[in-house]
């Protein structure tokens, strides 16, 4: 056999595997998605995929800022995450706490810092933290 036969031979084997290739997928452009990147998830039975986690998988507290007369309660409270809230306020009253708000006394005057953690509500595992200042006035 010559190149030019080799060539032929080639090409209508080529040829044949495309006709098969589309007559397996139906003559239609699905062929061709097949192909393209797709974020389309097929998730195992029980199990809800979704095509992007939303905004409110991180934690956040509010208010970020508040300005709280001494001996008088401050209050914050969480959202976001996975819903469950770890709450610590060093040198307040309590220290630490759980729930979604969490209500603190500080004995002297300045800039407190009241952080929150949650795990995220994506199921990664990750743990995020926030902080919330609050001021002490006299």
């Amino acid at each position: 056999m010559n190149t030019r036969q080799t060539l032929m031979v080639s090409i209508a084997i080529l040829l044949i595997a495309g006709v098969a290739v589309w007559w397996y997928f139906g003559f239609s452009i699905d062929f061709m998605r097949f192909f393209a990147a797709s974020t389309d998830v097929t998730a195992p039975a029980g199990v809800v995929a979704s095509e992007a986690p939303p905004a409110s998988i991180v934690v956040s507290c509010a208010p970020e800022t508040q300005n709280v007369k001494l001996g008088i309660s401050a209050t914050v409270s969480a959202t976001g995450g996975n819903g469950t809230y770890e709450w610590f306020a060093p040198m307040g009253t309590p220290a630490t706490g759980t729930g979604a708000s969490f209500s603190v006394i500080y004995a002297g005057v300045g800039t407190k810092k009241v952080t929150v953690q949650s795990p995220r509500g994506d199921n990664s595992g990750n743990v995020d933290s926030v902080e919330c200042t609050v001021n002490i006035t006299p």
